[in-house]
């Protein structure tokens, strides 16, 4: 049967109801249908059923069609392919990393030194959950002796959380991959070796660059997929392409991410090649850090167009950053820019300032890597050096009002939420280069976090805590990257107490509102005095701090924490500088609407 309308029935709408409406007016178009009463409970119903089909299949297409774009997407793994398009691998999970010493006492036969062998097995917990940690390469030791002869031997380690496995194939065909049947593998520490026909078990890497790669490269190319990774050789003209009936023999190690991070104490319980009978003793150099999860969706979404423009090589400054960020699971944030623009210049360099996601600075290794890795990519004769973010603390203070009767905390409970709550926004939102608090946003996630909060009194102070050498004359100069309020002509800055060369008494710096700096202490009898005047000078539109040089002898705690009040609630980092907040700077009280 065939319809004569006028106009084609067309549906540009998601909203059933008006699909439905669509539909009567085509069928009213038509000389068969256009007198039916389409409010008729039979035709009222036949139309619901025809008007749902078309939402379900405009839902369909319209969910299809998203799917095709990897801004859109919203299924991993379309998201995956959509990327791979462009050349970008998605991260995978990283592994937590642990530098130990292990020290063997009472060795049988004292031999002349021991081999601590590749996947020894150590074990630590975080929060009571145990992970295992194990040695990549083997380690050696001569024997030692300590100030009464005895005889000892000592190993310094490096250790990767998770557990050393491997997957063996023979290819059926020349086209055959081998697929890593688990989607927690750490992909930096994938080796695949293939046996060929001369029965030699060969080493294949991935290619630093696909487009210069030739035929006879040994080889590979990692694929994440839904049911692991994916391992592919070259097809013969980029990269050798292994014949049938070659083995393939892939190992890697299957850790946990970022949960296994924070572990502090290790023990190792397994023995060693020669040492029969003996003690172990392990000290922990460098906790547990540097585990990652495997990279989100959202990442993959805003890194994989960025890599796609570098085209695998860094000329301009943002090719640098995404290629940085690309070469290192340690890394949260990267500022770069060219070494002309350096204070003092530095002309044929490019600096980069990049932010760890743990720890303070990238380690010494680390930094090396990344050289090594940029080198191969970035100009000739332009290398790349790092240097350290300044980081600028922040001093929370909120007062929180709850209602009595919606709250099922107890008030710490409650107290530690918020704390967790402030910590969680500033690390998120705000601990980056060129990174703004916007205090309203900051009382938006402080009210969010318990239904009975109802309002919070909340201020922020700037602090720059600096570590001093001790005895060693030295000036301190720094920045709080914003404007800070001295219109009460009170003290706007004040740091806590240290020692000083001359003065047994401890003393502190403090402003006098007039942007000059003095050295204070108190007397027996707690009255403030003048250790000495004009040490230094504070720029209260700027936030710039230069103390003249000075000679500290010690230190009331770790650091001295310059602590200053700005002008806005709202404030912003420039430069290399980063807001963060360490939970012991943020302090809540809590009080009843009652």
């Amino acid at each position: 049967m065939s319809f004569t309308t006028k106009y084609p029935m067309m549906f540009t709408t998601m909203d059933q109801q008006q699909q439905k409406n669509a539909l009567i007016d085509f069928m009213k178009q038509t000389s068969e249908f256009q007198n039916f009463n389409y409010s008729a409970s039979g035709m009222s119903s036949l139309m619901d059923v025809m008007s749902y089909q078309a939402y379900q299949f405009s839902l369909m297409a319209n969910f299809l069609f998203n799917e095709n774009f990897l801004s859109t997407a919203t299924k991993r793994q379309n998201v995956v392919a959509r990327a791979q398009e462009m050349g970008y691998t998605p991260s995978s999970l990283h592994a937590s990393k642990a530098a130990l010493t292990l020290t063997v006492t009472n060795v049988t036969g004292s031999p002349s030194s021991l081999v601590l062998p590749s996947n020894s097995i150590f074990t630590s917990s975080v929060n009571g959950v145990p992970y295992n940690f194990m040695t990549t390469v083997p380690y050696t030791s001569p024997a030692l002796y300590d100030a009464n002869g005895n005889v000892y031997y000592e190993f310094f380690v490096s250790v990767s959380e998770g557990l050393y496995s491997q997957n063996s194939v023979r290819l059926t065909t020349q086209t055959t991959a081998l697929t890593i049947p688990n989607i927690d593998v750490d992909t930096t520490t994938i080796r695949v070796f293939v046996t060929l026909a001369d029965n030699i078990e060969y080493e294949f890497y991935t290619p630093q660059n696909f487009l210069v790669t030739t035929s006879n490269e040994y080889v590979y190319f990692l694929a994440e997929t839904l049911q692991g990774w994916k391992v592919a050789f070259g097809d013969g003209r980029f990269g050798y392409m292994p014949p049938a009936n070659s083995i393939v023999r892939c190992s890697y190690v299957l850790g946990s991410g970022s949960v296994a991070n924070g572990c502090a104490q290790f023990s190792y319980t397994g023995s060693i090649l020669g040492a029969t009978s003996a003690s172990y003793s392990t000290v922990t150099t460098t906790p547990s850090a540097g585990g990652t999860d495997p990279e989100s969706i959202k990442s993959i979404q805003i890194n994989a167009p960025n890599y796609f423009t570098t085209q695998n090589r860094a000329v301009t400054a943002n090719d640098y950053k995404i290629l940085i960020k690309q070469s290192s699971s340690n890394i949260k944030d990267v500022l770069v820019w060219g070494g002309q623009d350096n204070v003092p210049p530095m002309f044929g360099k490019v600096v980069a300032c990049v932010e760890p996601l743990y720890g303070d600075t990238l380690t010494s290794n680390e930094i090396t890597n990344l050289q090594f890795t940029i080198a191969q990519l970035s100009v000739p004769n332009i290398g790349v050096v790092f240097t350290s973010p300044f980081y600028l603390n922040l001093v929370i203070t909120s007062n929180v009002t709850y209602i009595s009767s919606q709250i099922t905390l107890s008030t710490y409970d409650l107290q530690n939420t918020v704390i967790a709550t402030i910590a969680d926004f500033i690390s998120s939102n705000v601990s980056i280069f060129g990174g703004q608090l916007y205090m309203s946003q900051l009382s938006a996630a402080i009210n969010a976090s318990n239904n009975s909060i109802i309002s919070d009194n909340t201020t922020v102070q700037l602090s720059y805590k600096y570590t001093p050498t001790l005895y060693q004359t030295t000036s301190i100069n720094f920045s709080y990257t914003n404007a800070l309020n001295n219109l009460n002509k009170g003290y706007v800055m004040k740091s806590t107490l240290f020692f000083v060369s001359g003065q047994t008494s401890s003393v502190w710096i403090q402003d006098d509102g007039n942007g000059s700096l003095n050295l204070l202490y108190a007397t027996a009898t707690g009255e403030i005095a003048y250790a000495a005047y004009g040490i230094g000078t504070i720029n209260y539109l700027t936030g710039v701090v230069n103390v003249k040089s000075l000679m500290i002898t010690g230190v009331s705690g770790s650091t001295i924490n310059f602590v200053a009040i700005p002008t806005s609630v709202d404030l912003s980092s420039a430069l290399q500088t980063i807001l963060i907040v360490d939970a012991a700077d943020i302090s809540v009280t809590t009080q009843s609407n009652n």
